[in-house]
């Protein structure tokens, strides 16, 4: 299984802000749904993230790195990467609640 686990938990005390977090060994797929993706590398070395479709040059991100995937690029896919390879890698993604149409 390529995902093991993910939790989802409340950024705000209205509730608007949420996040989610998933560890994986390999590539993940997203899909911003319309609003601002806000992510960090929590695990692991390093991790490429790019486009399926080609909206964005892929780009590496470390260990403790926060980065921000905007709203209009839709999908995207983070997997582990150089050292990381093999390993097991973990981010945590926040984005506003209610301006998404489906899971994250």
């Amino acid at each position: 299984m390529n995902v093991r686990y993910r939790l989802r938990f409340p950024l705000s005390a209205a509730g608007r802000a949420e996040g989610a977090s998933r560890w994986f060994t390999g590539a993940v797929d997203h899909d911003t749904r319309g609003t601002v993706n806000v992510l960090n590398l929590v695990e692991g070395p390093e991790a490429v993230v790019d486009s399926p479709d080609g909206a964005f040059e892929p780009f590496v991100v470390h260990y403790a790195e926060t980065f921000i995937v905007p709203a209009d690029v839709g999908r995207y896919r983070i997997r582990p990467h150089g050292a990381s390879v093999g390993r097991e890698c973990a981010t945590v993604k926040a984005f506003v609640r209610g301006t998404t149409d489906g899971d994250v």
